[in-house]
């Protein structure tokens, strides 16, 4: 998992919050996360670790957010702190309300791993609370630097030369004028703001609108020219 190593190295494993995402599998992205937890952090055998706590919900709701409250709260056996992996594909608002309050005010040497594949399900206060973690999978690291660098180019334009970009890229005359490739593009773009180190908040509005721009895709009353404008 080169994306956690690398956060390690940069000291950003400081925090106590993440949310990891990709496009691999859940089980995947889990099985990653528990090689990189015992050979890094925790040193010993995962499977033996007694603070280690694994909630796998499709629909995150309000109990599984109090017994994620009651569980933090609870004193560590191992001495080396409480890890919390959570998979989430889908979560309501008031869940989500309720889990912001347990990251806010989370105890002492208590982490917690969020897993899902749809960062845009989660409110910006939320987001705001979490480290973000994109893992590439071999195609995408292949492609990495050419698409950092298309973002970062992207992120320094003016609106005008945003907009006139995404015209070319997304106007009625191009044949790839659908949602799923206006997808792709957004997931460009939060790859470059992640690769930016957002921890220092300089490109935290730019994450808020492309998180906006998600949730207006998925309405279909929203044409791709109105979230085009939007974003740029």
């Amino acid at each position: 998992m080169e994306e956690l190593l690398r956060f390690k190295k940069d000291g950003r494993l400081s925090a106590q919050s993440f949310i990891i995402t990709g496009n691999q599998e859940r089980d995947k992205i889990e099985e990653e996360l528990l090689f990189f937890l015992e050979r890094e952090l925790i040193k010993t055998d995962i499977k033996n670790f007694p603070d280690l706590y694994q909630i796998d919900s499709f629909s995150f709701g309000i109990n599984e957010s109090r017994l994620l409250r009651e569980k933090q709260s609870t004193k560590s056996l191992s001495g080396q702190g409480r890890y919390f992996i959570l998979k989430i594909e889908e979560i309501s608002n008031e869940a989500q309300n309720a889990l912001l309050k347990v990251l806010e005010e989370p105890t002492e040497n208590c982490y917690f791993f969020i897993i899902s594949n749809r960062v845009g399900i989660f409110l910006p206060t939320l987001l705001s609370r979490c480290q973000i973690i994109k893992i590439l999978n071999k195609k995408e690291l292949t492609n990495k630097e050419e698409d950092i660098i298309w973002a970062e180019n992207f992120l320094r334009m003016t609106l005008v030369e945003r907009f006139s970009l995404l015209k070319e890229k997304f106007g009625p005359n191009n044949k790839k004028n659908n949602r799923e490739d206006f997808s792709q593009m957004l997931n460009l773009l939060e790859i470059g703001l992640i690769d930016k180190n957002l921890e220092k908040g300089k490109y935290q509005k730019d994450l808020e609108v492309i998180l906006k721009a998600r949730k207006y895709l998925m309405s279909k009353r929203i044409t791709i020219k109105t979230i085009g404008e939007y974003l740029s």
